[in-house]
């Protein structure tokens, strides 16, 4: 097979899973899956294919404001797919010369699509190739969520809730971390912290991270699960933000703990860590499909003490009175926009409602479970009010026996700027270079709330 057959096979591969995402129905590593099966790549193949895919999906909003700069009619959806995946390559990619993006996927519209279209394909591309300064985005000033939605490809509704809720270069800050590449993270398990992984986890591509002990980027390329460290059991994926709250919620030896939504596991991990092991955990999860990798995540590390319950916390019954209580509630991710390019894409406005309306139930089904004096975290991966403080707040009005319990920022590393007015805990992606989440913790001070 010709270099350029290949290349075609590659692209040709990298359209068909562009599209299928698009429409909805796929999502991203499924529709590698397919691909890299269909096509039999190779491992060069296989990350050329994932980079160019991750990519335009997450930066289509930009790339549609591009394309809508230069062209003139309309186009079928392959011909759109190799356009966008055209633009992609020659504003983002290094990689591969203008002229070669050009003539590959001119090439590749003309063997699915009628000449015409392949024209259209060649017009826009060569336009931009000639005239990309003459591009003008809206104003960043006078139109802030517009600019953001074409400059950083994001949905016009999250700008608008970004720019109310933090103002513009907050937001701004929070739009650029949402396209930029993150390494994976994991933690060392505290059980298997020895000298030996200590001193040995960087050799194997691990790099520490500045402000949380324990917590490591993995940059050694590849999948950190083909690692030693990962096979012995020494490490876990989380990212530093999302053990946040189990930090606050400040578990000791001997408590009774519920963790709400616990798959897959890493609030249960750490709850474990913190309490060395010697507290009486329930890791509860509503998703059957969900339990068996929670299952897998915790016996791997060798736990096997933690009581698991596939249940829904609005359901349960009899059960005894915890001393803390960590509702990891169901949200909209939008804290981890970083890590999953089609994220932005999937949530609708409509969804963000429907998610802060399940909120607050299991925040009430769940408050029945602390004893007096004990402690209630609602914690979320999301960034914005409406699922994070809107809920909290409207718990709290409606549930006069519980109080909030302000987090106290030196006291877990974090700086002030980490902690909201009304002192919850809320880590945005500029901080500290982490994704974002939300936790507030508070106290039952009356038995007979409800």
């Amino acid at each position: 097979m010709s270099t350029k057959n290949k290349r075609d096979k590659v692209r040709e591969a990298a359209v068909k899973c562009y599209l299928s995402i698009e429409s909805g129905n796929r999502f991203i590593q499924d529709a590698l899956n397919t691909a890299f099966s269909r096509y039999r790549l190779k491992d060069k193949e296989k990350r050329f294919v994932k980079e160019m895919v991750t990519g335009a999906v997450k930066m289509r909003g930009r790339l549609e404001f591009i394309r809508d700069s230069f062209l003139k009619g309309e186009l079928t959806r392959w011909a759109n797919a190799c356009l966008i995946l055209g633009l992609y390559q020659m504003e983002f990619s290094s990689s591969v010369p203008d002229y070669a993006a050009v003539n590959e996927f001119v090439t590749l519209t003309g063997r699915f699509e009628n000449p015409g279209a392949a024209s259209m394909v060649n017009a826009v591309l060569r336009n931009f190739q000639r005239d990309r300064d003459s591009i003008t985005y809206p104003s960043k000033s006078e139109n802030s969520a517009e600019y953001l939605r074409d400059y950083y490809s994001l949905p016009k509704w999250f700008c608008i809730e970004l720019v109310k809720d933090f103002g513009i270069e907050e937001a701004e800050d929070i739009a650029r971390w949402a396209n930029s590449r993150q390494a994976p993270s994991v933690k060392l398990f505290s059980p298997s912290k020895g000298k030996h992984y200590s001193e040995h986890i960087e050799l194997e591509g691990f790099k520490a991270y500045n402000r949380f002990k324990g917590y490591y980027r993995y940059l050694g390329g590849g999948d950190p699960r083909d690692t030693n460290l990962y096979k012995s059991g020494a490490i876990y994926f989380q990212d530093p933000s999302a053990g946040l709250a189990a930090k606050i919620a400040e578990p000791k030896e001997g408590d009774i703990i519920y963790d709400i939504g616990a798959a897959p596991g890493g609030k249960t991990i750490n709850l474990y860590e913190e309490t060395k092991g010697k507290a009486k955990i329930f890791a509860i999860e509503i998703n059957e499909g969900k339990i068996k990798g929670l299952k897998k995540n915790l016996y791997r590390l060798g736990i096997n003490s933690v009581n698991i319950i596939c249940e829904d916390v609005r359901a349960l019954k009899d059960k005894e009175s915890a001393d803390i209580v960590l509702v990891d509630a169901p949200c909209s991710g939008l804290g981890t926009l970083a890590r999953n390019a089609d994220l932005r894409w999937r949530i609708i406005p409509e969804d963000v409602q429907r998610l802060s309306d399940q909120q607050k139930e299991l925040l009430k089904a769940a408050s029945k479970l602390v004893k007096p004096k004990g402690r209630l975290i609602y914690s979320t991966c999301t960034i914005t009010r409406k699922e994070n403080q809107e809920v909290a707040d409207d718990f709290l009005q409606n549930n006069k026996g519980f109080v909030r319990i302000p987090v106290e920022s030196e006291k877990f590393g974090m700086g002030k700027i980490s902690i909201t007015e009304e002192g919850d805990l809320l880590v945005l992606p500029s901080h500290y270079g982490t994704d974002g989440a939300y936790a507030c913790v508070m106290e039952k001070v009356n038995e007979n709330s409800r």
